[in-house]
């Protein structure tokens, strides 16, 4: 079916061997070895096949389902992403069904954590005035993710209730860990280059600080460490953490001035430094001039 595929001229013949290989692959398990491949260039294939739109929908959907179904979750997601921002009309029933399960299953994905790209895309922007002009359920989530904090996501939780979200296969508890690590990050890019106290942690952070043990803080700092968001050392004598890297979720004219105060600080830094340099390179030379004469004598 290959061979027959590359050399067939017809475009809608094209199609019909491609559908065929689809099906044969996932009868034989062959999804990963033969298909997965072709996922990368299924927009442009699909281009070519000169199909109307409710096919090219169709072989998209399939393809991601059978991704899927092989534990194929990165491609899943990338056939979900371009559903949503190429193939599916803004707005539309089927957009607004893919995006509303492509939320919910990067929330209660344990790695994913780039919330602020997702809220961005135009399709799930129109769940934002999804429900009698206002969010969706997954939409309101996801934008607290992106902007909010442990705090903000604890309330939100307590109006709508854990049974409500984990009716909508929503992981509150996945999601309360999530944002805490998410809210540490926020934190340490404030404080970069601080020392920060468990106790300040512990206090903003968490919704009561008298329960928390340094083992909870630690953890939560050891678990944000490994999941990219920050880099920061653990003093445990000191009880304090300092970050020394930290993403954003948002970067606006607050994160500006933010990394403007840092370059003022290291600028400052480094013209304290130009005087001991200074000094040491005039200390170097008078060394060298009082230096005794080395003579070498020969016959």
């Amino acid at each position: 079916l290959n061979s027959f595929y590359n050399i067939q001229d017809v475009p809608k013949l094209k199609y019909e061997i491609f559908n065929g290989i689809v099906v044969i692959c996932n009868d034989n398990k062959l999804i990963k070895s033969v298909l997965q491949p072709h996922f990368v260039n299924l927009l442009q294939l699909t281009a070519s096949w000169e199909i109307p739109q409710h096919i090219i929908e169709y072989i998209f959907e399939k393809c991601a389902f059978f991704a899927y179904q092989e534990g194929l979750e990165t491609d899943g997601l990338d056939l979900e992403r371009q559903l949503l921002t190429t193939v599916y009309p803004v707005g539309g029933a089927k957009s607004i069904d893919c995006a509303s399960k492509l939320i919910i299953r990067l929330l209660n994905n344990e790695s994913y954590f780039a919330f602020d790209t997702l809220i961005n895309l135009e399709a799930v922007q129109a769940l934002s005035k999804f429900d009698n002009g206002g969010p969706s359920l997954e939409y309101s989530v996801l934008s607290i993710l992106a902007s909010g904090n442990s705090a903000s996501f604890a309330s939100f939780v307590a109006e709508k209730t854990p049974e409500k979200l984990t009716s909508s296969k929503i992981n509150v508890e996945l999601l309360t860990y999530k944002i805490k690590m998410i809210s540490l990050a926020a934190l340490g890019a404030q404080e970069l280059g601080k020392g920060l106290s468990y106790d300040k942690i512990a206090s903003r952070i968490f919704d009561t600080s008298s329960d928390i043990s340094d083992l909870d803080i630690e953890l939560l700092i050891i678990d944000t460490i490994r999941n990219g968001l920050i880099n920061a050392k653990i003093d445990q004598l000191n009880r304090t953490a300092t970050v020394t890297r930290s993403i954003h979720r948002e970067f606006g004219i607050n994160e500006w001035k933010l990394v403007s105060s840092h370059l003022n600080s290291w600028k400052s830094s480094l013209n304290d430094l130009v005087p001991v340099i200074q000094n040491a390179k005039l200390v170097a030379q008078l060394s060298n001039y009082s230096a005794p004469a080395v003579v070498e004598i020969s016959n």
